[in-house]
């Protein structure tokens, strides 16, 4: 990944997941990051979000909205990080293309994929529902794994988008990190 146009710096950072990949650590992992490079990570105002959470998300409901919420972040002087497991749609695709965004998209072995959504699913029916729930069988988890890792696959075409193994940014996140701060350039106050 390029350093981003003379003087500008992405704003937003787009932390993609599939379904049980880590999605969750990945976006709290990057969201430190930027927080170590002097990036605070406020909380997007409620008019931008989907859903009252505890993670800036992008989904359906506010996809309308990355305008906004790109140039929220840039007069925040911030790179924020925002959480999603939706494929990229043409207002993402533009602002990586601008440089206005950079993102990550994490994968994992389709096998722990599912055997990861099977224990979720039988979490979920052992506390009365949930997420997962119809889930019984490696044959049940087959369309959404494959819907999923076709959504990571348009992810992985885009420029600025780096592709996350789990195993690497679990286990072995230096890597990934420095691929992060290649488009941020500097951290701000240091040499």
């Amino acid at each position: 990944m390029t350093q981003v146009g003379a003087g500008s710096r992405p704003s937003l950072y787009f932390s993609f997941g599939v379904n049980k990949t880590g999605s969750t650590l990945a976006y709290r992992m990057a969201r430190h990051f930027m927080e170590c490079r002097v990036y605070p990570q406020p909380d997007l105002p409620a008019e931008m979000l989907v859903i009252p959470s505890k993670v800036n998300f992008w989904g359906v409901e506010n996809a309308d909205r990355l305008d906004a919420i790109a140039d929220w972040a840039a007069d925040q002087g911030v790179c924020l990080v925002i959480k999603t497991h939706r494929g990229p749609n043409a207002l993402i695709e533009r602002l990586l293309q601008e440089g206005r965004a950079f993102a990550h998209a994490t994968y994992r072995d389709p096998r722990e994929i599912a055997l990861s959504m099977l224990d979720h699913g039988a979490r979920s029916r052992a506390k009365g529902g949930g997420v997962f729930t119809d889930l019984t069988s490696v044959r049940d988890c087959e369309g959404s794994i494959a819907h999923q890792l076709g959504v990571f696959d348009r992810w992985e075409a885009l420029p600025g988008v780096e592709p996350w193994f789990y195993d690497d940014f679990a286990f072995a996140p230096g890597a990934g990190f420095d691929r992060m701060a290649a488009p941020l350039g500097p951290a701000i106050g240091r040499a």
